[in-house]
């Protein structure tokens, strides 16, 4: 079998559409919408990899009031999780940063352990309706309460 070129780039505009349909896969929902935005507001601050042309993970970091705020993120691999979290924490500049994690995916959650991240707040996650078909374990960091 042929092996796959990987690239952990920051994201080209052009990209950014093959991102949006890795997020819904991985959410169960459309954020077209929201990672758009985010990435309007500062694209420097995303990162992706991509095999050949598909998305398989990417991560946001932005500024918040009292941290920096690693999020949203999402990878189908933990390999790809790893690598993208540890490039988006490098670029952050010094001083605190807060990553919200889905409990259920555990290698994420070693990931930020092994980093020095301490549990500060849980949320409990709650649904109304059909529940959304999502892949939590595939979730690297949400894109915290205020955002979605």
């Amino acid at each position: 079998m042929p092996s796959v070129e990987t690239s952990l780039v920051p994201l080209p505009a052009e990209r950014v559409p093959g991102v949006c349909a890795l997020d819904a896969a991985i959410t169960g929902t459309s954020r077209k919408e929201l990672i758009q935005r985010l990435y309007a507001e500062r694209p420097e601050t995303v990162t992706a990899e991509f095999e050949g042309q598909a998305a398989v993970g990417y991560a946001f970091w932005r500024r918040g009031r009292r941290a920096e705020q690693i999020g949203p993120a999402a990878a189908v691999s933990a390999a790809a999780g790893v690598a993208i979290l540890d490039r988006v924490l490098a670029g952050c500049p010094a001083g605190p940063v807060f990553v919200d994690i889905p409990a259920d995916n555990g290698a994420a959650v070693d990931w930020a352990e092994t980093r020095g991240f301490v549990v500060q707040r849980e949320f409990t996650r709650m649904y109304r309706g059909l529940r959304i078909a999502d892949c939590p374990q595939q979730i690297w960091a949400s894109s915290g309460p205020e955002k979605g």
